[in-house]
């Protein structure tokens, strides 16, 4: 067992270390079957995340795994299976990603669909702002780094 001087060195190191890793742009994959609305995502948010973009919902799973994806925004409606489908699995094999679930209906069972078993972040109907979507995915963002700074703080202070 670890002296405390260790530790709170130890923690101090750790809590640098995750503040220079979060000062890099958040990575988003979103996931929609229309073109058009890949295009105009990437168009509108580009300059504020690392943006990458995925029209089929076998092609992200190839993208999370390959790269370190921070959030996943899915269209309800995708040709192989729902997004909320592709958002539990997401949460099954990576529950560390932010995940967000866009409909063009509200439909409550899938509203219900989306936070009990994908574990959604955030639900939005289309149309959907700019401005409120770039809010989301800052505040999932901060609401994760509270999380983990959190979670590391607690882990370190038990040993």
């Amino acid at each position: 067992m670890p002296c405390k001087c260790h530790a709170s060195t130890f923690a101090k190191l750790i809590l640098k270390l995750m503040k220079r890793f979060n000062a890099a742009k958040t990575r988003v994959l979103y996931v929609d079957q229309s073109a058009q609305n890949l295009l105009t995502f990437k168009a509108s948010l580009d300059s504020q995340f690392d943006v990458r973009l995925a029209s089929d919902d076998e092609c992200d799973m190839d993208i999370v795994h390959r790269e370190s994806i921070d959030v996943v925004i899915a269209d309800n409606n995708l040709p192989k299976k729902s997004g909320v489908q592709l958002l539990q699995e997401l949460k099954s094999n990576y529950p560390e990603i932010g995940r967000i679930l866009i409909t063009c209906n509200k439909d409550i069972n899938v509203l219900i669909d989306a936070i009990q078993l994908a574990g959604v972040y955030r639900f939005f109907v289309k149309p959907y702002t700019k401005s409120e979507l770039l809010q989301i995915i800052k505040n999932l963002k901060s609401d994760r780094k509270k999380w983990s700074r959190d979670d590391v703080l607690a882990r370190i202070s038990s040993t």
